[in-house]
């Protein structure tokens, strides 16, 4: 038989979410999850034999088996098309009075040239010296999803503190951050009203909702790792904290 066509295997309980960036040690209990994707039934309902067995005859200590054999279920995926304009109506309807739309072309709407991002918060500066403190004490975060891309808000708790926090996450340090999960690449938005920080993580989700392996496919616990990431401040600022 072909291989499988995509296999996972996650250890909750060992820090494996935060891929190299995990710190921990002296781990004594942790739960496996082991997931695998095949176009036919028998290579999967073969590794679940094989699974199941492990029960029996590896390390003492083993649990987690009572529920019987995992049943194999199909994977539904979202195949997004374009549908001709002129073919739909849109209109909006209330009571008894309904509101057609007039086909009123979008470049007469909005012009995306006319529009100008936010100048970027300034670079900070210090003398002082500095210290790493995580970002969970500068800022609230969080995250889900989009399809198979995830959002990661990122909201600093005071003002001040969000040049730090903009020097310090860039594009590539979020990727670094996500690399065991991301398969595109990161966008970033400053938010300047709410003194907040949006990225955008495409193809990161292993397919997305109930198409995914991953044990986490709405990527909701994206901001709380994120929020574990060291953050350099000036050493005064963190005494403050």
């Amino acid at each position: 038989m072909p291989d499988f066509t995509e296999t996972r295997v996650e250890l909750i309980g060992d820090e494996s979410y935060f891929g190299k960036h995990r710190a921990l040690s002296g781990v004594r209990d942790v739960s496996v999850t082991i997931a695998a994707r095949h176009p036919d039934r028998a290579p999967l309902a073969m590794l679940v034999r094989e699974t199941t067995g492990l029960a029996l005859s590896t390390p003492p200590g083993l649990t987690g088996f009572a529920g019987g054999r995992p049943k194999l279920s199909p994977v539904v995926k979202l195949f997004s098309c374009t549908y001709p304009k002129d073919d739909i109506e849109i209109a909006v309807e209330i009571g008894d009075d309904r509101l057609v739309a007039s086909d009123q072309p979008m470049d007469e709407v909005y012009d995306p040239d006319a529009q100008q991002p936010p100048a970027q918060p300034p670079i900070p500066s210090s003398e002082e010296d500095r210290v790493d403190v995580p970002l969970i004490r500068l800022a609230l975060g969080r995250s889900g999803d989009k399809g198979n891309k995830a959002n990661i808000g990122i909201i600093a708790r005071k003002p001040e503190y969000l040049p730090w926090i903009w020097a310090a996450l860039t594009e590539n340090t979020v990727a670094d951050v996500f690399e065991h999960f991301l398969e595109g690449n990161v966008e970033r938005y400053y938010l300047p009203g709410s003194h907040s920080i949006n990225f955008l993580l495409h193809d990161v989700l292993g397919g997305g909702g109930i198409a995914s392996l991953h044990n986490d496919p709405q990527g909701k616990g994206y901001a709380q790792v994120l929020l574990a990431h060291p953050i350099p401040v000036p050493c005064s600022l963190a005494e403050a904290l």
